[in-house]
């Protein structure tokens, strides 16, 4: 059996709006990747859906890639593209 982790979301803009809050506590299994934590979270939150891949991540606090593991207690801030003149 895999051990879970708790990782930390926080969400900015329209992602905090859609998700119905600013930060949530997410359990997913050890060995996750941030890709694999976004298609959980598109299950549970089906609102954020079409934002999700349109999304940059900060895994504590650094710009990474889908791609990259997550371990017990990161903190993962999920941004969504901004637009501005």
């Amino acid at each position: 059996m895999t051990e879970g982790i708790t990782i930390q979301l926080t969400f900015y803009g329209p992602a905090a709006a859609l998700a119905g809050q600013r930060s949530l506590g997410l359990e997913v299994a050890a060995g996750t990747t941030i890709e694999g934590l976004l298609l959980v979270l598109r299950e549970q939150r089906p609102a954020l859906a079409t934002l999700l891949p349109r999304c940059a991540t900060a895994l504590n606090g650094s710009l990474v890639p889908p791609g990259s593991l997550l371990a017990g207690g990161d903190r993962l801030d999920l941004l969504p593209p901004v637009s501005g003149g």
